[in-house]
């Protein structure tokens, strides 16, 4: 049965939330268990891995979406031929870091552990990157309910392994070696569910195929390969010139809220259909006015909980990691002012009229200047350094950018571009709210959760309530963020 966009958009989301959720846990209880270095340890492992995954995937996860409505007599050949790709990106870091990229890495992080650590988890692309297509190949076969149910099995698997190996044996190395063996658990069962969701006559892969799988995913890397490199450019940066304990704070106050990936990705969702087809109707103004919308509706939660998080980052930072990781509240505060620009969907108008080249320019760009201001940052004010320099680079060149070339593309003025006026209201409205969590002063030493609880209890209903007291326009369609509408086209 075809599945409508709203309820594919919440299945997907709530699979993700889930999966989030369990990442955080993890991190979570690896910080009370492990010593701060081996926590450090273990976080430069993960780090090499996902800032290397998009040169082992070259975008070929994505491909299914592309190749398997075009090539319905050879659906299940296509796959076969997509996972031998992956699998082999995967042999080749496995044998890279054998071969002796551990002790280059190890050396360039100043951090002899980690050689040993990334042994550990040499053999986890090979379990790992095929398993990557599967939501991209039951999209394909509009096979939606198996993706999040698989994802949460997956993390909760996960989860309960690298628990148990962490309480028993206390050690990094058996964290990481159960991370390994959750992924070679979940191999088989999601390569087969790939491999069933397809039928059709022909099955043998070709080269041909491959071939043409691969020229097709290598842009789709090259730009993932930028903004991953965006992304965790200043945790290299951190972790090869400050300690190994400085990066293991920094890396816990660089901790994205769980909530702000699912809405914007349900945001996007929905954007990016509408406003394709809008601009083969000619509607660019239709385009901008939705945008403008759809950038309030999204405000109208994130500021809020960038105002909460803000005032309660010391209870947020001591629940989640406990109190060794204390000092992370100061670039978990600085990062928070990302959420500003996190609730516009930057790419989309890009994407939608097809100025993708866009994208990889500005990512360039950014790239460019977070490594130069990282390194002077860094420098001169720590680990605290690079939050700044992330920060400065969004609000100073990343976000300007997309208005300016937006407004282009358009053909609408700049200053409407976005709705500063209903923005700085709900910023304005967050931050008369926040006057209620002065409250927790008067809360004396209760523990942390139960001031955190009590604080949203106060916080989140009055933030609402003021919303409507104040009809700030475009707020009532913030339920609509959760329900994977974001706005109806008038």
């Amino acid at each position: 049965m075809k599945r409508s966009r709203t309820f594919k958009t919440i299945l997907l989301s709530s699979g993700q939330i889930v999966a989030t959720l369990a990442t955080v846990l993890i991190f979570s209880i690896l910080s009370r268990v492990l010593s701060v270095h081996d926590y450090g340890t273990y976080m430069q492992a993960m780090l090499v891995y996902s800032t290397a995954l998009p040169l082992m995937t070259l975008g070929l996860p994505e491909a299914p979406y592309y190749f398997l409505a075009r090539r319905k007599d050879r659906t299940r050949a296509t796959i076969y031929e997509n996972l031998l790709l992956l699998t082999f990106l995967g042999c080749i870091f496995s044998i890279g870091i054998l071969a002796g990229g551990n002790k280059l890495i190890a050396t360039l992080f100043e951090n002899p552990d980690l050689e040993k650590a990334l042994l550990f988890i040499a053999p986890y692309p090979i379990f790992m990157l095929p398993v990557m297509s599967l939501p991209a190949c039951l999209m394909a076969q509009d096979r939606v309910l198996p993706i999040p149910v698989f994802s949460v099995v997956t993390k909760i698997l996960m989860l309960a392994l690298v628990f148990g190996a962490s309480m028993i044996w206390g050690t990094v190395w058996a964290a990481l070696m159960a991370l390994v063996v959750s992924a070679a658990v979940v191999f088989i069962p999601g390569l087969t569910l790939m491999i069933q969701s397809c039928s059709s006559k022909i099955r043998r892969p070709s080269w041909s195929g491959a071939k043409e799988q691969l020229l097709y995913s290598i842009p789709l890397g090259a730009a993932g390969l930028v903004g991953i490199l965006s992304l965790k450019l200043n945790q290299i940066v951190v972790s090869s010139i400050c300690t190994t304990e400085e990066f293991a704070i920094y890396v816990n106050g660089a901790i994205e809220i769980p909530i702000v990936g699912v809405i914007m990705a349900s945001v996007r969702s929905v954007l990016l259909a509408d406003f394709v087809k809008m601009y083969d109707e000619g509607e660019t103004k239709s385009i901008n006015d939705l945008w403008r919308r759809a950038t309030i509706s999204a405000s109208a939660i994130l500021i809020p909980v960038m105002v909460f998080s803000e005032v309660l980052a010391p209870e947020a930072i001591r629940l989640l990691f406990s109190a060794k990781y204390v000092s992370a509240v100061t670039p978990f505060r600085i990062l928070l002012l990302l959420l500003v620009m996190r609730s516009i969907s930057l790419n989309s108008v890009f994407l939608a009229t097809g100025n993708s080249k866009l994208v990889l320019q500005r990512g360039a760009v950014s790239l460019t200047l977070n490594v130069v201001l990282s390194l002077i940052l860094v420098h001169y004010f720590g680990y605290i350094g690079a939050s700044i320099g992330l920060v400065a680079v969004m609000y100073f060149w990343a976000t300007p950018y997309t208005f300016f070339k937006t407004a282009r593309i358009l053909g609408v003025p700049l200053r409407e571009v976005y709705p500063l006026h209903s923005v700085l209201k709900i910023l304005m409205v967050s931050v008369l709210a926040s006057l209620v969590l002065v409250s927790k002063n008067w809360m004396g030493h209760w523990p942390d959760y139960i001031v955190l609880g009590l604080s949203i209890g106060l916080y989140f209903p009055l933030v609402f309530v003021m919303y409507r007291v104040m009809n700030i326009s475009g707020v009532p369609d913030v339920r609509n963020v959760f329900r994977g509408k974001v706005l109806k086209r008038s």
